[in-house]
């Protein structure tokens, strides 16, 4: 017995036909053969089955099985950052356009007639929250997250995607680890990392500024003391001399001991 069926991959029709033991049910062979449209495949539906397996169609009884791989639900695509709090203003960007475009597609129609759903998650760049928000898109069956925004949120979340398979890709996460070493194969980021950021900072100060004896302040983050300590050693290495090199507090009502130690 010959059994068919009909799915999709990319732009292309796939007819695969699988050839049946009728005494057992099991599988003796299946072969696949694509299609640019329905129309071509009418065309050739007589002439297939022989070409792909040597034998007559009248020979054989067959059962074709149009089942379409294509699923009538939504796709849905998690939007993790933060959309509330200090750094709102980096979050809510984000979110708009992902709003924006998924409006546009949807009112296109969709993807292959499937309407986008995102998955909205404020994680408020706070790593705790960011884990319990990647658990909560492998919940909800998101299938890629755009995010998360700060880079100590998305170290936290990239575990539970990796796990589940999912592709995480942040317009603004930038610490090097995040893509150095490989541990994270299933993110992507559109934003410069901060080794070439600091690298062109470093430069900037050196040959446009020209400013020798250099501080560097950092606020103890994922983000902040990574681009401080490459920033540092870009300037080292052009030969600044970094007479301050420390942590604040971030929220503190003065920073005057900073001044009275930068004062000749």
């Amino acid at each position: 017995m010959i059994v068919g069926s009909l799915g999709s991959i990319g732009e292309l029709y796939l007819l695969n036909i699988k050839l049946v033991d009728v005494a057992s049910g099991k599988s003796i062979a299946t072969k696949s053969r694509p299609y640019e449209s329905l129309e071509a495949l009418v065309l050739d539906s007589e002439n297939v089955i022989g070409d792909l397996f040597g034998i007559s169609i009248a020979s054989s009884p067959v059962r074709i099985e149009t089942q379409s791989t294509e699923d009538p639900a939504t796709i849905k695509i998690g939007v993790a950052g933060a959309h509330t709090g200090d750094l709102a203003s980096y979050g809510l960007p984000s979110l708009r356009a992902a709003e924006l475009i998924t409006r546009s597609i949807n009112e296109s129609g969709g993807i292959r007639n499937r309407k986008i759903e995102l998955l909205v998650i404020d994680d408020q760049c706070k790593a705790e929250l960011a884990a319990r928000a990647a658990g909560e898109m492998v919940e909800e069956g998101a299938i890629g997250v755009i995010g998360h925004i700060c880079s100590s949120a998305t170290r936290a979340a990239l575990d539970v995607y990796k796990d589940h398979n999912i592709i995480a890709i942040s317009p603004s996460s930038t610490t090097p680890a995040l893509t150095k070493d490989g541990t994270y194969p299933n993110f992507i980021r559109t934003i410069s990392n901060d080794t070439a950021q600091s690298s062109t900072a470093a430069a900037f100060i050196n040959y446009s500024l020209r400013l020798s004896n250099i501080a560097v302040l950092h606020d103890g983050g994922t983000y902040g003391k990574d681009y401080a300590e490459s920033f540092r050693s870009h300037l080292e290495d052009e030969g600044n001399r970094v007479i301050l090199f420390e942590e604040i507090s971030v929220g503190a009502s003065s920073y005057s001991g900073i001044g009275f130690t930068l004062r000749p």
